[in-house]
């Protein structure tokens, strides 16, 4: 009978070591990535002054979640949408 190999995925936060058929398997080590690094701050932040532009809304509470939960049922982040709506309100309104 053929042994079936067994593939699975180890979180990396664990420092244990594993038996199968009765052979060790050490885990990968923990990633020792803290955050983003200065370099990619630094792009993000060029980003951010050159490309795009901040605009601030204020809706009444509890709209937010609603706006959010519409959002998400159309797979799309709340900015998108946001963009969206106002891309299609102004096309609409130019066309009266």
């Amino acid at each position: 009978m053929e042994k079936a190999l067994i593939y699975f995925i180890v979180p990396l936060f664990h420092n244990k070591t594993i038996e199968m058929d009765g052979e060790a398997m050490p885990q990968e080590k923990k990633s020792t990535y803290t955050g983003q690094t200065d370099a990619r701050r630094k792009a993000n932040a060029k980003y951010l002054k050159e490309a795009v532009e901040d605009v601030r809304i204020r809706v009444p509470k509890g709209q937010k979640a609603i706006i959010k939960a519409h959002a998400e049922s159309q797979e799309e982040s709340m900015n998108a949408f946001v963009v969206r709506a106002i891309d299609e309100t102004m096309e609409r309104d130019n066309e009266e």
